[in-house]
């Protein structure tokens, strides 16, 4: 008997450490794709972008061809200065995906001035959190998403709407002769 326990409470140290290790993995991923789909949108290789992008938003936005050609011309005016990301929710899963939220600061030069725009970037994993694709809410209440991503966990917490805020160029300080 005190075999069988001392087997038993062995197996379960190892599936705990096994559980945090998947979780820091998973977490990992997360942040270094979120991190790549960024820096792909701040340099404009939207193939790249689109790859961390929800397959129905491609499809809504009329293929990969159609979406590249699209986010070309919209971008043609905008420069992305950075994109900030917080550190991700705790990952939760919901219907066999994993999901979190990160709160995401994206700041563009545009002819008008530069502005700054906060949002909830939700990022989703169907494969145990080694791949991730992303949906940038935009403000959208959680049940107006899920009318195209119905998987969504009710349990995520996204930031309202909000006025994009205008960023003023500091002027230099003087300096006393």
């Amino acid at each position: 008997m005190k075999k069988y326990f001392s087997s038993l409470v062995l197996i379960s140290i190892f599936a705990m450490l096994l559980m945090s290790m998947n979780s820091k993995t998973a977490k990992d991923n997360l942040l270094s794709q979120a991190d790549l789909m960024t820096n792909s949108l701040i340099s404009k290789d939207f193939k790249v972008f689109l790859k961390y992008n929800s397959p129905v938003i491609i499809e809504l936005m009329g293929g990969e061809e159609a979406a590249v050609d699209m986010l070309s011309k919209q971008m043609a005016q905008i420069n992305i200065l950075s994109i900030d990301l917080s550190d991700p929710s705790e990952i939760i899963t919901f219907n066999e995906e994993l999901q979190a939220t990160m709160t995401q600061d994206v700041v563009v030069e545009m002819p008008q001035g530069k502005i700054k725009n906060r949002s909830t970037l939700i990022g989703i994993s169907s494969d145990n959190g080694e791949n991730w694709i992303f949906i940038d809410a935009q403000g959208q209440p959680l049940e107006q998403l899920k009318t195209y991503f119905p998987n969504l966990s009710p349990d995520l917490e996204l930031l309202p709407r909000s006025q994009p805020e205008i960023i003023y160029d500091e002027p230099a300080e003087k300096i006393d002769e």
